[in-house]
C-alpha cells in the first residue's frame, strides 16, 4: 500500500518527467553540436598534419566524436522507440559496455599526450620534433588504445543478460555486483579522472613556471638589447605560449568540471541510493541525478571546438580560411597584384635612371 501511494507522489511524478525531457530533447542537441564541431576541428587541424599536436587533437576529436555516436546518439534512439540495445543480445551487451569504458578513458588519455607534448616543447623546445614525430605519436596511441583494452577486457566476462526480479524482465547486468560497483568503479576513477587528472595539472604547472621563468630572464637580458628589440621579441615570443597556456588550462578546468561528477555519482550510487533500502522516491531520484550527472560527461565530448574558437587565434585564422576560401584567394590575387604593379614600377624607375645617367655621360 505505501509503495502504491509512494508511486503517485508529486515529487516522484516531476522527478521521471524532468528526467523524460531531459533524454527526449538534450541528446540530439548536443550530439549534432558536437559532432558538427569535432568535424569542422578535423577539417582544419588537418592542414597542419606536419604537426605531432594536431595529430593528437585530431585523434581527440575523432574519439569524442566516437564518444557521442556510441554513448548520445544510440542511447537516444532506441529511448525514442522504447527499447534499450544492450538488451537485446549478449554479445552487443559486452562489448556495448567495453566500447563506453574504453571511449570514455581513451579521451583524457589523450589529452595527457598533448599536455605532455607541449611541456617537452616549453622545456626543450630545439629538439621537440626529432622526439615527437608523427610515427612515434602513432605507435603511442596505438600502444595506448591496446593497454586500455586489455584493463577493461575483464567486463567482456562480467557483464551479460540478467533477469531483473524487481522490473520483471531482461537487461544487461554484471554477474558480480560487489566487483563492479564497489572496486571497478574506484578503477574507472583512477583511469579516466584520477591520474589523467594529476598528469595534466602537473604539465600545466611546468609550463607555468617555465613561462614564468623565462619572463625574468627576458627582464634581466635587458641591457644586452635595445628596449625596443626586447619588447617586441618578447611579445613574439610569449603570445603562443601563453595561449597554449591558457588553452591548456581551460580544457583541463573543462574536464574537471564535466567528468568528476558523474565518476563520483559512480562511486556514491551504491551509498547513497542502498539496493535494501530502495523505493520509488529513491529510484526516481537516482534516475534523475544520474541522467544530468553522465549528459554532463558527454558534453565534455562536444565542447572542445568552441574552447577552440574561444582560445585559439590561429585555429579561428585556420577555420575562416576553410569557410571563406574565395576571399582568400582573392585578397592573395590582390597581393600579388600590388606586388606586380610594385616591381614594375620600381623596374621603370631604376631604368629611367639608368638612362637619364647614359644620356648624362654621352652629352
Amino acid at each position: 500500500m505505501n509503495a502504491t501511494n509512494e508511486s503517485f507522489n508529486p515529487e516522484n511524478e516531476a522527478a521521471y518527467i524532468v528526467t523524460e525531457k531531459i533524454k527526449t530533447f538534450y541528446p540530439p542537441v548536443l550530439m549534432i553540436f558536437g559532432i558538427f564541431g569535432n568535424v569542422l576541428s578535423i577539417l582544419v587541424l588537418r592542414k597542419r598534419t606536419c604537426s605531432s599536436t594536431s595529430l593528437l587533437l585530431i585523434s581527440l576529436a575523432v574519439t569524442d566524436t566516437f564518444v557521442l555516436l556510441n554513448s548520445v546518439l544510440k542511447k537516444w534512439i532506441f529511448f525514442m522507440l522504447n527499447l534499450e540495445p544492450r538488451n537485446s543480445s549478449a554479445i552487443f551487451c559486452k562489448v556495448d559496455i567495453f566500447l563506453s569504458y574504453v571511449l570514455i578513458q581513451l579521451s583524457p588519455w589523450i589529452l595527457v599526450l598533448v599536455t605532455l607534448e607541449r611541456t617537452y616543447c616549453v622545456i626543450w623546445p630545439q629538439n621537440v620534433r626529432d622526439v615527437f614525430t608523427k610515427r612515434r605519436i602513432a605507435v603511442a596511441l596505438s600502444a595506448l588504445i591496446m593497454c586500455l583494452s586489455a584493463i577493461n577486457s575483464h567486463l567482456l566476462f562480467i557483464y551479460d543478460l540478467i533477469f531483473e526480479e524487481r522490473i520483471r524482465r531482461v537487461i544487461c547486468y554484471p554477474r558480480n555486483e560487489t566487483f563492479v560497483f564497489k572496486i571497478w568503479t574506484w578503477i574507472d576513477l583512477a583511469l579516466a579522472f584520477g591520474i589523467p587528472f594529476c598528469a595534466l595539472l602537473t604539465g600545466n604547472l611546468t609550463i607555468l613556471i617555465r613561462i614564468l621563468s623565462s619572463n625574468k630572464f627576458r627582464k634581466s637580458s635587458v641591457t644586452c638589447r635595445t628596449k625596443r628589440e626586447t619588447s617586441k621579441s618578447a611579445l613574439q615570443s610569449k603570445k603562443p605560449v601563453s595561449q597554449w597556456t591558457v588553452m591548456t588550462l581551460i580544457l583541463n578546468t573543462t574536464f574537471f568540471v564535466l567528468i568528476c561528477p558523474s565518476v563520483t555519482f559512480g562511486i556514491g550510487q551504491v551509498y547513497w541510493f542502498p539496493e535494501e533500502e530502495a523505493s520509488v522516491a529513491s529510484y526516481a531520484k537516482m534516475l534523475l541525478v544520474s541522467e544530468i550527472v553522465f549528459m554532463l560527461m558527454y558534453t565534455n565530448s562536444a565542447i572542445n571546438f568552441v574552447l577552440y574558437m574561444m582560445f585559439g587565434s590561429k585555429f579561428r585564422a585556420d577555420l575562416k580560411a576553410l569557410l571563406f576560401p574565395l576571399k582568400r584567394f582573392s585578397k592573395n590575387k590582390n597581393k600579388s597584384r600590388a606586388t606586380i604593379v610594385l616591381h614594375t614600377s620600381s623596374g621603370s624607375h631604376v631604368s629611367n635612371c639608368h638612362q637619364s645617367s647614359t644620356h648624362h655621360v654621352t652629352t
